[in-house]
C-alpha cells in the first residue's frame, strides 16, 4: 500500500497481508508469515538497494492495516494505520500491546516506531471513547528530531492523548 526509500537506497514497503505470505522477492528463498484465519496483519518489509530481503516487522491489526510508512534519517521506520479491538507490535523487550477501550466494532488509529533493524520501539493509539466512534491513521511523516506527524480522521469522540499510558 505504501513505501519509502531510505538514504542508502533501500526500500521500505508496508501494507497488510492475509493468510500465508512470502515476503522475500527471491523465488529461491521463502520468508513466510502466516497470520492464519481471517486475521489481517500489517507488515513492513525492508529490501536493500539490490532488491534483496533484509528484515520484516509485523503489526498485529485484526481487520486493520498499515496505510503509510516512512524512514527517518537514522534508519528507523514509523508506520500508521488502523485496527479493530486490539493492536500489537513485537519488540525485543517488552511486547507492545494495546487493547481498545471499547469492545465494539470500532476502528482505532495507531502510530508505531521500529528501530533500523525492524524491532518494535513504541506504539501509540487514538482510541474510540464511545461505541459509535472511530479513528484512522492515513499518513505519517517524521522530522529531523524524530517527531512523528500523523494525518487521518476521527468520527465522534476519541482520545487524542498519544501518551504511552491510558488517556
Amino acid at each position: 500500500r505504501a513505501f519509502d526509500v531510505a538514504a542508502d537506497g533501500s526500500l521500505i514497503a508496508c501494507g497488510h497481508v492475509r493468510g500465508s505470505t512470502d515476503l522475500d522477492p527471491d523465488p529461491t528463498n521463502a520468508v513466510t508469515i502466516n497470520p492464519g484465519g481471517s486475521n489481517i496483519f500489517g507488515a513492513i518489509v525492508k529490501l536493500n538497494q539490490d532488491g534483496n530481503y533484509e528484515w520484516h516487522a509485523t503489526v498485529d491489526t485484526p481487520e486493520g492495516s498499515i496505510t503509510s510508512c516512512v524512514v527517518a534519517g537514522d534508519g528507523s521506520v514509523y508506520a500508521t494505520g488502523f485496527f479493530l479491538k486490539g493492536v500489537q507490535v513485537d519488540g525485543t523487550d517488552p511486547l507492545y500491546a494495546v487493547t481498545s477501550a471499547v469492545n465494539g466494532n470500532n476502528d482505532n488509529a495507531f502510530v508505531a516506531k521500529f528501530s533500523a533493524d525492524g524491532s518494535g520501539e513504541w506504539l501509540r493509539t487514538v482510541d474510540a471513547v464511545t461505541d459509535t466512534a472511530s479513528s484512522y491513521g492515513y499518513s505519517v511523516d517524521v522530522d529531523s528530531e524524530g517527531s512523528a506527524y500523523v494525518t487521518g480522521k476521527f468520527v465522534k469522540t476519541v482520545d487524542l492523548d498519544l501518551d504511552a499510558g491510558p488517556g
